[in-house]
């Protein structure tokens, strides 16, 4: 864990290798904020929106991970990030010149 990554993205990274150690993937919001407090994160409810694979950490990338909310305050890694995020296309040169 890189200490220049953000904060959120430190927590994420500790409860993944937590739990990853524990062969037990779900885990609580209440875990989530006992993890904020140990790193300094302030805001725990923003821990687990994880709005593109492209902020995710890195050691949920190296093993294909993501988050997926379970419901009643409960979470769950879980893999095959092409399955949680769609990969854009690339956007051709010609279309962006026609945008001014």
């Amino acid at each position: 864990m890189s200490p220049s990554q953000s904060k959120k993205k430190r927590v994420l990274e500790a409860l993944y290798a937590f739990y990853k150690e524990r062969g037990d993937f779900v885990f609580s919001n209440e875990e989530v904020k006992q993890a904020c407090a140990q790193i300094g994160f302030v805001n725990p409810f923003d821990v687990t929106k994880i709005d593109s694979s492209l902020v995710l950490p890195d050691a949920l990338i190296a093993d294909n991970a993501f988050v997926i909310h379970l419901g009643k305050g409960n979470h769950q890694f879980v893999f095959g990030i092409d399955a949680g995020y769609y990969r854009f296309e690339t956007v051709p040169e010609s279309f962006k010149r026609n945008w001014g």
